[in-house]
């Protein structure tokens, strides 16, 4: 009861292939609290915009430009998608997004620090995806 009064939320569970979590019980598994809100970061972070047709404004636009030419313009059009994104997550305050360029195996790797809103725990996450496919 008390996460759901903690305006979190509740949510259906993923696992991290985005498959439904079910229980022992054979139920469909929840996530709660500030769980639920961690979920909900990686799942919009991985999700291209437009690809949720009732929702076509949800998700990162990051994987607009990994196809575009590599320039030194991507680490700053990488860090606005991710800002971006994430700007819609009203549950979160995003710290810090930095982008660190790996050429040789043509992949972006983007370091992430957030806080939910009524924490003061900074949660680090790494966000890699490939570029110039």
């Amino acid at each position: 009861m008390a996460d759901e009064m903690d305006g979190l939320g509740t949510s259906l569970s993923f696992s991290l292939n985005e498959s439904l979590r079910v229980n022992y019980l054979g139920h469909y598994d929840l996530v709660s609290g500030n769980e639920n809100v961690h979920q909900a970061v990686q799942l919009r972070l991985n999700t291209p915009v437009g690809s949720l047709v009732l929702h076509p404004e949800y998700g990162n636009a990051i994987f607009d430009i990994i196809s575009e030419p590599m320039d030194d313009d991507f680490p700053v059009k990488a860090e606005l998608a991710v800002r971006e994104c994430l700007a819609t997550e009203t549950r979160i305050n995003v710290a810090s997004v930095a982008v660190k360029m790996l050429n040789e195996k043509r992949t972006a790797q983007i370091f992430i620090k957030y806080s939910i809103n009524e924490d003061a725990e900074i949660t680090e996450i790494m966000l890699e995806v490939p570029y110039g496919i």
